[in-house]
C-alpha cells in the first residue's frame, strides 16, 4: 500500500518500522520500494509512505520545531551571511547551531525563513515521553526569543525591521492551548502579538506554500489522511 499523508505544516517527518527508523528518501517512493520508505513532498504538503505486509507496526511523526521569520533592514541579498545569524542566533539562545537551519531567503526586503528543532538525539524519538519534552523545551525556548525581543536584547546581528515566529505545541489540531482576552488562540499567536508591539507594527508576512483548504481528495487507491500540530500515526499492517 502507498499511503499519502496530508500536513498542514512543513515539517520535517521520521517514520519508523516498528521500533526503527527509515530515513527519508531522495525520491517518491512507490508499491514495490521497501517497508516505510518515505519522502515529505514539501510542495504539495503531503507525506508518502509505503506499507508492506508482515510488519508490526509504522509509525510517522512530525519533527518539532520553530519556524523564526526575520525581516532584515539591509538593502541587498549579497549583503547578508547565512553562517553569521545562525552563529549569532545559536550563541544569543545558548544552544549548538546545528540545530539552526536557514530554509529560504526571500530576495527584495531580505525576508530569512529559520527553522529551530530540539537536538539530535531527541528530534529522531519514537518515544512518545522524549518526543513531549521536546515539545516543552521548543516552547519555552520560543517564549525566551519573544522575551528577549520585548526587552530589546535579541541582537543577531542584523538590524530587525520585524519578526514572527511558530512553534508546535502538544495539543488538538486547533492548537488551541492558550489564552488571550478570555478568548482561546494558538500559542504562537499570543507570542506573534507580542512581537508586534515589540516592533510597533505587524509580523511580515512571508509567501507560503501551505494551502488555505484540504488538497482534494486522492484516489481511492492511495489512502489520504490528515496529520495535525502534535500528532503522530501508526498503523499495523
Amino acid at each position: 500500500v502507498l499511503l499519502k499523508i496530508w500536513t498542514n505544516k512543513p515539517n520535517g517527518i521520521a517514520v519508523y518500522v516498528g521500533d526503527n527508523l527509515v530515513e527519508e528518501a531522495d525520491e517518491h517512493p512507490t508499491l514495490a520500494s521497501e517497508a516505510g520508505a518515505n519522502v515529505f513532498d514539501v510542495d504539495e504538503m503531503f507525506i508518502y509512505v509505503t506499507l508492506r505486509g508482515g510488519y508490526n507496526t509504522y509509525t510517522v511523526r512530525r519533527i518539532p520545531k520553530i519556524q523564526l521569520d526575520f525581516r532584515l533592514n539591509i538593502d541587498s541579498v549579497d549583503f547578508f551571511d547565512e553562517d553569521d545569524l545562525i552563529s549569532n542566533l545559536a550563541t544569543l539562545l545558548n544552544i549548538d547551531s546545528s540545530r539552526i537551519k536557514i530554509v529560504d531567503v526571500y530576495i527584495g526586503s531580505v525576508v530569512v525563513e529559520t527553522e529551530i528543532t530540539d537536538d539530535s538525539e531527541s528530534i529522531y524519538s519514537n518515544n512518545d515521553t522524549v518526543v513531549a519534552q521536546s515539545y516543552a523545551k521548543l516552547t519555552a525556548l520560543a517564549e525566551e526569543i519573544v522575551e528577549q525581543v520585548s526587552s530589546g536584547t535579541f541582537d543577531v546581528g542584523y538590524d530587525i525591521l520585524d519578526m514572527s515566529l511558530e512553534v508546535d505545541t502538544m495539543g488538538d489540531e486547533s492548537g488551541a492551548n492558550a489564552t488571550a482576552n478570555g478568548t482561546a488562540t494558538s500559542l504562537s499567536d499570543v507570542l506573534n502579538e507580542i512581537l508586534a508591539a515589540a516592533f510597533s507594527h505587524a509580523p511580515t508576512t512571508t509567501p507560503t506554500t501551505v494551502p488555505t483548504t484540504a488538497p482534494t481528495p486522492a484516489q481511492t487507491s492511495m489512502p489520504t489522511i490528515g496529520l495535525g500540530p502534535g500528532e503522530s500515526i501508526t498503523a499495523v499492517v
